[in-house]
C-alpha cells in the first residue's frame, strides 16, 4: 500500500511541475557549469593538449555523470532533487544531512570564492583599489550576494536567461584563445 500512495504522490507532484528549461538552455548550463573562467587562462596557456584532456574528461566524467543525472531525474520526477533521491534510498534523516552539506557549501562558494574572484577582477580589468579597502569591499560584496540571491529566488522562467548569457560569454572567451594556442 506504502508503494501505490508514493507512486501516486509522485504523480500528483509531476502535474505540478513547469518545464522552463529546454535542450538550448541545458547545454548552457552545463557549459556554464563547467567552463570557470579563471581555468580559461590556464587551459589557453597548456595548448592543443588541454584540448584533448577537455575531451577525455567529456568522455570519462561528463558524460556518465549526466546520465545518471538524467535517469535519476526521470525515476524521480519530484522538486527536491538530491533530497529526494537520498530520502528515498536512506530515510529522511541522510536526505536532511545531504540538504544541510549541499547548502552550506553553497554560501561558502558564493560569499567567498566568487565574491573575492569579483573583487579580484574588478581590480585588474578596471583599475578599482577595491583590494585591501575594507569598507569599498564589503558593499561591493554586499550587492554582489543580494544580486546573485535575487537571481536565484525569481522564477527559473525567468532568470535563465543569465547563465545562458555567461555561456555564451565564455564560449565566446575560450574561443580567440584556443585558436591561438592551436596556430602558434
Amino acid at each position: 500500500m506504502g508503494e501505490t500512495a508514493a507512486v501516486a504522490e509522485l504523480v500528483a507532484e509531476k502535474r505540478k511541475l513547469k518545464k522552463s528549461l529546454f535542450r538550448f538552455d541545458m547545454i548552457f548550463f552545463t557549459v556554464c557549469a563547467i567552463v570557470a573562467l579563471d581555468t580559461i587562462g590556464a587551459s589557453s596557456a597548456g595548448g592543443p593538449q588541454s584540448l584533448f584532456w577537455l575531451a577525455v574528461s567529456a568522455v570519462t566524467f561528463l558524460v556518465p555523470y549526466g546520465l545518471i543525472t538524467a535517469e535519476l531525474g526521470a525515476a524521480f520526477p519530484t522538486e527536491g532533487a538530491t533530497y529526494d533521491w537520498v530520502r528515498l534510498a536512506y530515510g529522511h534523516f541522510w536526505g536532511a544531512i545531504v540538504s544541510v552539506l549541499y547548502w552550506l557549501s553553497n554560501p561558502i562558494w558564493l560569499g567567498g570564492t566568487l565574491t573575492a574572484t569579483s573583487i579580484a577582477a574588478l581590480d585588474a580589468l578596471w583599475g578599482t583599489k577595491l583590494g585591501g579597502n575594507i569598507l569599498p569591499e564589503l558593499i561591493v560584496g554586499f550587492f554582489f550576494i543580494w544580486i546573485a540571491v535575487g537571481m536565484n529566488i525569481l522564477s527559473l522562467r525567468y532568470m535563465k536567461w543569465a547563465p545562458n548569457l555567461g555561456a555564451i560569454i565564455r564560449i565566446l572567451l575560450i574561443r580567440p584563445s584556443t585558436r591561438h594556442s592551436l596556430w602558434s
